[in-house]
């Protein structure tokens, strides 16, 4: 499970990521990214109402924040918002999972080539 202080709640904190315009797609995932300060990656969660009702979008997010609690540490001082598409009910979760660690894969190739 995710700390607290591994998780972004707040509305600023979200539109902060998101104007950054750092952003990485596939057919499951938006993300936005920012390098941040602390040690640690930090992940806000976004599905949206089109994809289902409350019980539905519950159970997506738990999925997100299980595939991300054990790629945590390989990607540090890292903020990311993860908005999930309509496609992601589409796949598995183990093909949502390559997704997800794929997107994290090239940003984190992306922000180290920005050094």
């Amino acid at each position: 499970m995710l700390k607290k202080q591994e998780r972004i709640k707040k509305h600023e904190e979200f539109q902060t990521i998101i104007h950054s315009k750092n952003i990485e797609k596939n057919s499951a995932y938006i993300i936005y990214y920012q390098k941040s300060d602390n040690n640690l990656l930090r992940v806000g969660i976004s599905v949206s109402k089109k994809i289902g009702n409350a019980v539905i979008r519950n159970k997506i997010k738990r999925q997100i924040r299980h595939i991300v609690y054990f790629v945590k540490n390989n990607y540090k001082k890292l903020d990311i918002i993860v908005i999930v598409r309509t496609n992601y009910q589409k796949n598995t979760f183990l093909e949502n999972q390559q997704l997800l660690e794929c997107a994290l894969k090239n940003i984190w190739r992306k922000i180290n080539e920005q050094i």
